[in-house]
């Protein structure tokens, strides 16, 4: 009995390979295991980038706005509605769905830190790039309202800008083996919408609806209406 239980004991303590992470450390799964550091630390700049353009845009036309009409609160709320927006319905579906990410079928799970074994079931939607997508693409969608028609060519590059960090960070997120390409479409097409829609949407007021009815000398009824 004492054999086995030091035997049990050395096994507890035992060191995993040398070149797969151990249990307690930091390290982030695929990134150490297959030396792609740096896709990860890419989508990740891309990430905290895209947050300093949506902030750093709303921010900005809100001053201005300011300066030019007095208090426009429209920029600043678009951007904290779509974003919010976005990561609680991105937060929502990831709970609920908990769909392995791609990493958890590597032999050597086991050996992943901690934080990265309990973050496995998070793979529906990539909120990386939901989140890349709803900044970028609200940034662009301001820049669309306020730049007049003549200059819609500026609008058009920033939205082309948004696309190509959308899909660039979704594809490194494909690449560094945390999200399969139907959770990177998904995460665009949700962002994108938070992004596009929210600002136009709290600026939109109904306009005036009159509605007139008459009867015809022929007997019919007419209407008409103006909005």
């Amino acid at each position: 009995m004492g054999l086995l239980a030091l035997i049990a004991a050395g096994s507890a303590f035992a060191e995993p390979p040398a070149s797969f992470p151990d249990a307690n450390s930091p390290f982030y799964n695929l990134c150490e295991e297959d030396g792609n550091c740096g896709i990860k630390g890419a989508s990740d700049g891309i990430l905290f980038g895209s947050f300093g353009v949506g902030l750093g845009t709303s921010i900005t036309f809100t001053v201005t706005d300011g300066i030019e009409n007095g208090f426009q609160p429209w920029p600043l709320l678009g951007y904290v509605l779509a974003e919010g927006g976005n990561y609680g319905l991105t937060e929502l579906v990831k709970r609920t769905v908990q769909r392995p990410r791609p990493y958890t079928w590597s032999d050597n799970y086991g050996y992943y830190s901690e934080h990265v074994r309990d973050d496995g079931a998070r793979s529906f939607f990539s909120g990386h790039t939901s989140h890349t997508a709803a900044n970028l693409f609200y940034a662009a969608t301001e820049l669309d309202l306020h730049l007049p028609k003549e200059k819609r060519g500026w609008a058009i590059g920033a939205y082309a800008f948004a696309a190509t960090g959308t899909v660039t960070v979704g594809a490194l997120r494909v690449k560094g083996g945390y999200h399969y390409w139907t959770d990177v479409g998904t995460g665009a097409l949700v962002g994108t919408a938070f992004g596009v829609l929210l600002p136009r949407a709290i600026r939109w007021r109904p306009g005036k609806v009159e509605v007139e009815a008459s009867i015809a000398p022929d007997g019919s009824i007419q209407i008409r209406g103006v909005w």
